[in-house]
């Protein structure tokens, strides 16, 4: 047996497994044709781009909720809105030579965001998916350092257009309740950053 069919075999049995596991008004195949409206609370880990505000941030977390109507078994619309926020390592003084310096602060960002999603259904309970979405984001920055160049630039606030790519796979365990691991790669206007790694609960009306 060639490894091909093997995985085709093992994935078979598995899901046989699981339909058998199911109450008997809920079958396999429901799993993804849940379709209507839904909502979903996401949160998870972030990580900005050291471009951003000419700093170097930790890792951070966010936060958010979202809104959307599943058309098909295929194709979902949201809208979004998430909370965001890092808090500074290092920061530049402006200068030339651009030094790092350490400093105390936070980025915080507001996301506002209108999403389209593409599922893929293979009759399986896992069902990924992949999209894009676009937006406005809020960005509030404070910050204080020892070097005195810091101490004209103790506040930063910008609004921008956003976009972001988004991947991820959900479960289905209930039929009408998923939980998902979503993958975020976000752009703040020209050149700023952020990946977001989180889980997303989903539930159906």
């Amino acid at each position: 047996m060639n490894p091909r069919t093997l995985i085709l075999t093992l994935l078979f049995f598995s899901n046989q497994v699981f339909c058998e596991s199911l109450d008997e008004s809920f079958s396999c195949i429901e799993l993804s044709k849940a379709k209507g409206i839904y909502i979903e609370a996401i949160g998870g880990a972030s990580h900005a781009n050291k471009k951003q505000v000419g700093a170097q941030f930790y890792p951070g977390y966010y936060a958010g909720g979202v809104v959307g109507y599943k058309f098909s078994n295929r194709f979902k619309l949201e809208g979004e809105l998430s909370y965001q926020r890092a808090n500074i390592r290092f920061i530049k003084d402006g200068e030339p030579d651009a030094h790092l310096y350490y400093a105390r602060g936070h980025l915080k960002t507001c996301l506002y965001m209108i999403n389209l999603l593409t599922n893929f259904d293979f009759s399986l309970p896992f069902v990924p998916y992949f999209g894009s979405g676009c937006g406005y984001a809020r960005n509030d920055g404070k910050w204080s350092g020892s070097h005195s160049g810091l101490d004209q630039h103790t506040t930063f606030k910008k609004r921008e257009v956003a976009f972001q790519g988004i991947m991820g796979v959900k479960y289905r365990f209930r039929k009408a309740i998923e939980i998902g691991i979503d993958y975020r790669y976000i752009l703040f206007g020209r050149n700023e950053k952020c990946q977001r790694v989180g889980l997303a609960l989903t539930g159906f009306f």
